[in-house]
């Protein structure tokens, strides 16, 4: 018998018994988890039972997972099922709650109904998690029928298994399960070479209660001094039976890799104490040590023999260096959470230091918040106080808290002292962006600074200040010189980047009037965005599509943008965005005539209101909510509190805008209830309108609506209102375009001459068409209230679903598509090729008339075609 078989392949004999077992367990219960001691032989027992499976998807746990796990088990997963968890990477990437992610993480498993097995091993790194508890309590009752986990772990996984148990959706496996029977014993000893008698194999039994580590120890030539049962004896072997045969490169190298659980070669290569790693692991495996190659490039050391390793490292003061050389080398390979675990755990500051000046927003976007928060409040150094005060400041921002723009302040300051160009550029431009926000103008010498500060950094930083210089241009509503600005970004491939430059440019062409421009550059938008993995993006560009096209007039195109993008925020966190979001769809809620969507959104909005990063959406949202109750109000036919409404609204209103707007309507309802009052509360809007200064296109194209409504009550109603000004300035073109050729005004000179003799009310009727022929409008329903005093008014027909004519296939695709499901998802789901998928996806959009599946998705469920999947 040799010593070099001792546990390189000793304990990885076939255990059919074992094997079957956990194979009919899973078959049984959705939930199956093996909970044993360390070298229990747990791993080896799960993986041989699911040998051979193409349907297995494999993920070991590791110490940085802790709080951060849902990438990686997204990324599992894609291993046997391309382009899942889409939904579930949005909603991490937007810090949504853990619960949830656990909810669209099984919303994601059950777009494909096929047979699909997670096994989680060193489950015992989530203990204690209590984000990964939330995530499994959000996970389980959802979990599709097809879909098993499995867990192996020392401590079984955080959740309520008795809960689990006695519905039988758990089943535990303990540490009985893997102990060596006397024939496994046998089975061992004669894989090993041994000719062990009878009385030596009950002795085994004896001394290791059946571990199976121990087992495979005890049947070694007996080469070391003494041992006990268990671990001891493990030790007891390999501090003297195996290390001693190590020649001092090999044993260096296992010493300084110990705080490794995944030897990866990709990793190694960029580790300066492991130079020439494939000969060390040769080495360790020609020496019989307990290491398992896992891949081609991966390589699992057992984990008694690292603690081993772990106490000679740290007993001559090398595990800090070693923390460190793991953190550089994660950094390397693009693992920044490892990274950061292992900068934390070196307790050196200048390690800490390099991670996060070189990938502060990368960790604040990605990584454990509580494991960076400890990790940065390590930094004492005063060297070190630019990067701490950067990284404190997008912490705070993130966390929407106030102080953000403070720690920005002395992130500058520090970083000119310190002489980081990166950190004072990223934090002078923070500064301009949330002075941006709040609609400050920033002074042509700070963006010129920014400019200089941006010029030798990367393409990115060049990007960043071209687009700021944009947004500064369109503040001040120089709409040409916002298009020139960006105007070398047009083509650039950076996904954030085109977004950005993308909404900037549809803002500055239908601002300045060119409608169809802007709307075009919002479709591709969306449609470059509809199979990206980054959810959030998709989702802001759709709250932007939905925006603008209000703008134009275009409610239904709106409408179908705003719905989309309703789908995803619900199980997303995009609070700067949620503010104009719900207040978009309070608004088109008033349009479509439903007073009970108008409140709960415009409730919404006035709840998020705070969160907004654009300072007119705070306002606007605040604002909005009394209008919005008033509109509901009339929907609901009760003008005299429609009129209170209003008129307290224009009292309260928090912008000149919102006030001009409240006090037309109120004349409106004022009308519509009898009020005595007309005349004068018509000259109080009339002023109101030509006082109110609007601060963007969305103002201004409020502000023309208005005035709409007012002109076409001086119209149609028996009192006098003086005429409005002619629309000018920057936005003229805009409101010309908006108000096409009939407006509210002609509406209501058909109607006064209706009501003379002068004519039928098919002029009326015909110019109210003409304004509602892009979707439903709130002033319509206005102008009909209104007219129903004198003409018999003809209810609105809901759109109907006719001519749309899909085949049974092309049905199908369509309710994959308000399912969630991209075009791979759905080459999968139908076993075709994501060719043939995204052509029948193609015919589907084309037969709807639509550019793109988000708009797909909200006319289908608009005009009833299909109805959204049950969660």
């Amino acid at each position: 018998m040799r010593v070099d078989k001792a546990l390189a392949s000793a304990p990885f004999i076939a255990r059919p018994r074992v094997e079957q077992l956990i194979r009919d367990t899973m078959r049984a219960t959705p939930i199956t988890v093996l909970h044993a001691p360390l070298g229990a032989g747990k791993s080896v027992a799960m993986a041989a039972a699911l040998a051979g499976r193409n349907d297995v998807a494999r993920l070991e746990i590791q110490p940085w997972h802790r709080s951060n796990f849902v990438d990686a088990m997204v990324q599992a997963v894609r291993a046997v099922r391309a382009d899942f968890g889409r939904r579930a990477l949005g909603a991490l990437d937007a810090a949504a709650a853990p619960s949830a992610i656990g909810q669209l993480f099984a919303a994601d498993l059950r777009h494909v109904r096929d047979p699909l097995i997670l096994a989680v091993d060193a489950s015992e790194h989530l203990a204690d998690d209590d984000d990964f508890a939330a995530f499994l309590e959000a996970l389980l009752p959802s979990l599709p029928d097809e879909v098993r986990l499995i867990f192996a772990g020392r401590t079984p996984p955080p959740l309520t298994l008795s809960t689990a148990l006695v519905r039988r959706r758990a089943a535990v496996l303990g540490a009985d399960l893997f102990a060596f029977t006397r024939d496994e014993t046998i089975a061992l000893a004669q894989s090993m070479g041994s000719d062990a008698s009878a009385a030596c194999i009950d002795a085994v039994a004896r001394e290791t209660d059946g571990w199976a580590t121990g087992v495979a120890l005890a049947l070694q030539p007996r080469a070391i001094s003494s041992h006990a049962p268990g671990t001891d004896l493990a030790r007891a072997f390999l501090e003297e039976a195996l290390l001693p045969r190590l020649a001092p490169a090999t044993l260096a190298f296992l010493e300084e890799t110990s705080l490794y659980q995944t030897l990866d070669a990709a990793v190694l290569h960029e580790d300066a104490a492991a130079t020439d790693f494939e000969l060390a692991i040769r080495s360790l495996e020609r020496a019989g040590a307990p290491i398992v190659r896992r891949s081609s490039s991966s390589y699992r050391v057992h984990a008694l023999l690292r603690a081993l390793a772990l106490d000679r490292l740290r007993a001559r003061n090398g595990e800090s260096s070693a923390h460190a050389r793991a953190s550089s080398a994660f950094a390397k390979t693009g693992n920044l959470s490892a990274a950061l675990f292992h900068a934390h755990a070196s307790g050196d500051e200048e390690t800490v230091d390099r991670l996060l000046r070189t990938h502060a927003n990368s960790l604040v976007r990605t990584a454990n918040a509580a494991l960076l928060s400890d990790t940065m409040e390590s930094l004492q150094r005063p060297e070190s106080q630019d990067v701490y005060a950067y990284v404190k400041a997008l912490i705070e921002k993130g966390r929407g808290e106030e102080n953000a723009l403070e720690w920005f302040e002395r992130a500058r300051t520090a970083a000119k002292q310190s002489g980081d160009a990166g950190i004072a550029f990223a934090a002078r431009a923070q500064i301009v962006e949330r002075s941006l926000g709040q609609l400050q103008v920033v002074s042509e010498a700070e963006l010129a600074d920014l400019e200089t500060r941006a010029a030798p950094l990367d393409p990115a930083a060049r990007a960043q200040t071209a687009m700021y210089r944009g947004w500064q241009r369109a503040i001040v509503h120089d709409f040409g010189g916002a298009l020139h600005a960006i105007e070398p970004l047009r083509g650039i491939r950076d996904v954030v980047a085109r977004l950005n430059t993308g909404v900037l440019y549809a803002y500055a062409q239908i601002a300045q009037g060119d409608i169809d421009l802007g709307l075009a550059e919002m479709d591709a938008l969306v449609r470059l965005l509809e199979d990206d993995d980054r959810i959030v993006l998709q989702t802001l560009a759709l709250i932007w599509q939905a925006r603008l096209a209000l703008l134009a007039g275009r409610t239904t195109v709106a409408s179908d943008a705003g719905r989309a993008a309703l789908l995803l925020v619900e199980s997303l966190s995009v609070r700067a965005e949620e503010a104009a979001l719900y207040v978009a769809l309070a608004e088109l809620a008033t349009h479509d005539g439903d007073l009970n969507d108008a409140v709960r959104y415009a409730e919404r909005a006035s709840t998020v209101a705070t969160h907004a990063w654009y300072a007119a959406d705070a306002s606007r949202a605040r604002g909005f909510a009394d209008i919005a109750l008033a509109r509901a109000a009339f929907l609901g036919h009760d003008n005299a509190i429609a009129r209170d409404l209003a008129l307290r609204a224009a009292h309260a209103s928090l912008s000149s805008v919102q006030r001009a707007v409240a006090y037309a309507e109120a004349v409106v309802y004022a009308s519509l209830a009898g009020a005595p009052d007309i005349e004068s509360m018509g000259a109080a809007a009339r002023a109101a309108l030509v006082e109110a200064t609007p601060v963007d296109a969305a103002d201004a194209v409020m502000l023309a609506t208005s005035a709409d409504v007012l002109s076409f009550m001086a119209a149609a109603a028996p009192f006098t209102i003086d005429a409005l000004p002619a629309p000018s300035g920057p936005f003229a073109k805009l409101i010309e375009r908006r108000r096409g050729l009939v407006t509210l005004e002609h509406a209501g000179i058909a109607l006064t001459n209706f009501r003379n003799g002068q004519g039928t009310h098919v002029p009326f009727d015909l110019a109210l068409e003409r304004m509602a022929a892009d979707g439903p409008r709130f002033e319509v329903h206005l102008a009909r209230a209104y007219a129903a005093q004198f003409i018999h008014v003809v209810p609105e027909q809901p759109a109907t679903s006719l001519g749309f004519e899909l085949t049974p296939r092309e049905s199908e695709i369509l309710e994959l598509l308000v399912g969630g499901l991209s075009n791979k998802e759905i080459a999968q789901r139908l076993v075709l090729s994501p060719r043939t998928a995204e052509t029948h996806v193609e015919r589907v959009l084309g037969k709807l008339g639509v550019p793109s599946r988000s708009r797909a998705i909200a006319k289908a469920l608009r005009l009833g075609l299909v109805t959204l999947p049950a969660e």
